[in-house]
């Protein structure tokens, strides 16, 4: 299976560390929710980056993976 190039499934999640999932003893990444604002891998991968802030300092790197899809 190409898990870059395979579509995730309908519904996507992402996993959040949570202050009350710490305390209660649960796994700290237990925590998710279900999120629209992706449907694949490279998708993902740049909302990961968006929502942590991640700058990148070289404009004109096309893609971190081969096969690109982030740009």
């Amino acid at each position: 299976m190409d898990y870059l190039t395979t579509p995730l499934p309908r519904r996507s999640i992402f996993h959040k560390a949570t202050q009350r999932y710490q305390e209660s003893g649960y796994k700290i990444d237990g925590y998710a929710e279900v999120t629209t604002k992706y449907s694949d891998f490279h998708a993902a991968v740049e909302q990961f980056l968006l929502e942590c802030n991640v700058k990148r300092e070289d404009d004109k790197q096309t893609s971190l993976f081969e096969g690109g899809g982030i740009s």
